[in-house]
């Protein structure tokens, strides 16, 4: 057998430039990947650039190129139409795969041998396409950076698929290529966007089952909680004279408990409503609202060092401050008690396009494996005998800085103290990566 037909890239040649154009407009309108395939075919047809045109389209995971739907109007027996659209492609092992994955063209006919590696099933298609009156096959890659499909050309007549029809079809190709990725970038945008509302439709669903729940955590909970405390105060009142000391106990105990339910209540419905509610962004100077802060707190004999040079912030101002307010609070709350409170409030490294700041104190620390946990709804470190508090304060912060687009994170020793780090997009920036929902 002769050495098969292998023409390489063809050479820039005089082409319908107009039907070119007409093929690129075809892509431009294109939005769905079928359907600009059998466009740009079916254009190829009408142009009767050969006697078919088919694309085969590499199917993803799979080592096979798929099947073509041949549009109607092609003047072939139905023998060899059949043929073409039925024929097995291996992906890797016939001329289309070859094409495909060498990114060059290649013909093959009554004249030439196949002398690619091709696989056994794969030439016996191919050789029976040629008894049935096919004088040659062209193959074209259709790629950008990772291979997409072929393009394939049966040509009846010798000369018939002449050098100006092979560049025509070649940079059909090419073009077609950036068309399908266009559309399967249209296609990924389109699943995001799907999912996206999905998940935004999720978060409005769970923001009502928030809404849902504060509004029976300030009515349904809180009733009978106020009969308990009431009930309490009136047998303390009116029978505390008959009640021996385990009964006083047991009674002080009943109203100490409700304290901590009512508690526990108030600490709930202050997450939902920084969970569910519209935040009004603005610019804020970080130093006079630490300022406005420390003035509201009474913070007794501690000693606080506030950094002059504190950023500004893009922030909503009553959540900035209740964040503020409550790693303050911490600070001064967790203490030995045997030495002088000290907070640091300074600039930290930002991240682009965001500020940061840190909160530092010489307090009781803790363990650093506790580093996350502290944010965690509910999650103490230590007994109410100890420090009283819900657990909620840090969660609360948490879910703030998330809605900002910020973080919150803290580095410790025991006994050595705790820094908590903020940071939040800068005025400048009004760019935010977290959900404002």
């Amino acid at each position: 057998m002769n050495q098969a037909s292998n023409a390489g890239t063809v050479a820039p040649a005089t082409a319908d430039l107009a039907n070119l154009i007409d093929i690129v407009q075809l892509i431009n309108r294109a939005d769905d990947e079928l359907e600009l395939i059998e466009s740009v075919v079916a254009k190829l047809h009408e142009l009767e650039v050969a006697a078919a045109v088919v694309f085969r389209t590499l199917v993803p995971g799979a080592d096979v190129l798929a099947p073509p739907q041949l549009p109607s109007g092609y003047d072939l027996n139905d023998p060899l139409a059949t043929l073409i659209n039925t024929a097995p492609v291996p992906a890797h092992g016939s001329f289309e795969g070859h094409a495909l994955f060498d990114n060059r063209y290649y013909f093959a006919g009554r004249e030439h041998a196949l002398d690619l590696p091709i696989v056994d099933e794969y030439r016996d298609v191919a050789l029976e396409v040629v008894h049935l009156g096919c004088d040659t096959a062209h193959f074209f890659p259709v790629r950008t950076a990772e291979p997409l499909g072929a393009l394939t050309v049966y040509s009846i007549g010798s000369g018939a698929f002449d050098e100006s029809r092979a560049v025509l079809v070649q940079r059909s190709a090419q073009v077609l290529a950036f068309g399908i990725e266009k559309c399967r970038v249209l296609a990924e945008v389109d699943r995001q966007r799907g999912e996206l509302q999905e998940t935004n439709d999720r978060l409005k669903a769970s923001n009502r089952d928030l809404q849902d729940f504060a509004y029976v955590a300030s009515h349904d909970l809180q009733e009978p909680l106020r009969k308990i405390q009431a009930f309490g105060d009136r047998l303390e009142s009116k029978a505390a004279d008959r009640l021996d000391d385990e009964q006083l106990q047991n009674l002080d105990k009943m109203r100490e408990a409700s304290k901590k339910m009512q508690l526990l209540i108030n600490d709930l419905l202050s997450f939902s409503r920084v969970t569910t509610a519209k935040l009004t962004r603005e610019p804020i100077a970080l130093g006079e609202l630490v300022a406005e802060v420390l003035a509201a707190r009474s913070i007794g004999a501690a000693k606080v060092h506030v950094d002059t040079d504190l950023p500004a912030v893009w922030a909503d101002r009553v959540l900035l401050t209740q964040v503020l307010d409550a790693l303050v609070s911490n600070a001064l709350k967790f203490t030995t008690g045997e030495q002088q409170v000290r907070i640091d409030i300074n600039s930290s490294e930002p991240k682009e396009g965001m500020v940061a700041f840190s909160v530092s104190d010489n307090g009781i620390g803790f363990d650093p494996k506790f580093g996350v946990k502290i944010f965690e709804p509910f999650k103490r470190l230590h007994s109410h005998a100890d420090y009283e508090g819900s657990g909620i304060g840090l969660a609360v912060c948490r879910r703030i800085l998330d809605r900002h687009g910020g973080e919150i994170s803290v580095t410790s020793t025991t006994g050595a103290g705790a820094t908590f780090t903020v940071s939040l997009p800068a005025p400048s920036s009004q760019q935010f990566t977290g959900a404002d929902v």
